[in-house]
């Protein structure tokens, strides 16, 4: 079985080359190995020499596919399945036998495909919203150190968007599925880290929680919604997420008491164009 290397999993550059190679092989997707590295590849009766690169692509013109699939490929292949690469060759190898397979936008395949595309967008929406830095002293000042648990491969995607937003200050960001720093110049991406690797709570974080139950309203307490919005996967390495469930216990009594405090005595105002009884 042919065996195509990936620099890493979110290599999609790399797929990208690799599928242009085995698509001119006209290989079968089902005989194709795609290793990026977060899989074992060799099978309990073969071991890694026994798996083969492919022959060398023959020279001709580039193929080419619809450029809206080549966008929500590069989306998908962000995702953690382990068939994702085969589900782009597969569908690649359909389209160039037949262009009007892609019209179909009911093709399970393509279904697929666009699941995975908005399960990575909104892991990379999520990863924008929940990353919480903390303050680091090193040798060249401050730092803001992040732990954060992505479910899929995004930490390259959403990378940039920390950039416009702290550009001016240095920090870095940790998972287990690779790490990124800004010194104020460049991105630089480096291996896993593990959750022990993070820094621990500091005197900015105690500041953000007393502002965080400052703006909780209890009246407005939506629980499902909220779960939706803020998953609960997220919530171990939240430090507002601690504070939820001792305010959603106290949500209802201090909704009372809310209540209770604007309800009071209220003077009767006539109605327009009435006059006030004269006693």
């Amino acid at each position: 079985m042919p065996t195509l290397r990936l620099a890493r999993p979110d290599d999609v550059d790399g797929f990208l080359r690799g599928l242009r190679q085995a698509l001119a092989l006209r290989l079968d997707p089902a005989d194709v190995a795609w290793d990026d590295g977060s899989q074992p590849q060799a099978s309990l009766l073969a071991d890694e020499a026994d798996a083969a690169p492919p022959p060398a692509a023959p020279d001709g013109p580039p193929l080419l596919l619809p450029r809206s699939f080549l966008a929500l490929a590069r989306c998908a292949l962000l995702h953690d399945d382990p068939g994702r690469h085969r589900l782009v060759h597969a569908l690649a190898a359909a389209i160039l036998r037949d262009r009007r397979h892609w019209a179909d936008a009911l093709d399970p395949s393509r279904l697929r495909l666009e699941r995975m595309a908005r399960e990575v967008r909104r892991e990379i929406h999520k990863m924008h919203a929940f990353v919480r830095f903390r303050v680091v002293a090193d040798a060249a000042g401050e730092c803001r150190v992040a732990w954060f648990e992505p479910a899929h491969h995004v930490v390259r995607a959403a990378a940039p968007f920390f950039v416009d937003r702290f550009a001016a200050m240095r920090w870095a960001l940790l998972t287990p599925r690779g790490c990124v720093h800004w010194d104020l110049r460049a991105l630089a991406f480096g291996p896993p880290a593990s959750k022990a690797d993070a820094p621990a709570a500091d005197d900015g974080e105690a500041l953000w929680l007393a502002y965080y139950r400052s703006i909780f309203n209890p009246a407005r307490v939506k629980l499902a919604m909220m779960q939706r919005e803020m998953p609960v996967r997220f919530w171990k390495n939240l430090p507002e997420a601690a504070q939820v469930t001792a305010m959603l216990q106290q949500a209802d009594a201090r909704a009372f008491r809310m209540q209770a405090s604007t309800d009071g005595p209220r003077r009767h105002r006539p109605g327009k164009g009435m006059r006030p009884e004269r006693g």
